[in-house]
């Protein structure tokens, strides 16, 4: 079974959480995610990857593909 999820392109409005979460990641953190090994970077990297695992969590699966963009 395959899932694909993609609404942020075309959803307006969003959580709260989601705009508090974007205020601080450009206000305290800035690192590009694979782009170095500084402590920045390697903070996004980490988000990235706690957001996989609990993505996986949420829908109780073991492999979780996300696609890069194009």
């Amino acid at each position: 079974m395959m899932l694909y999820l993609d609404n942020a392109a075309t959803t307006l409005k969003k959580p709260l959480s989601v705009y508090a979460t974007l205020f601080k990641s450009t206000l305290f953190s800035g690192g590009n995610a694979g782009r170095g090994g500084h402590k920045m970077s390697m903070d996004a990297v980490r988000a990235i990857v706690d957001t996989q695992d609990l993505i996986a969590q949420l829908f109780n699966i073991k492999i979780l593909i996300i696609p890069k963009n194009p």
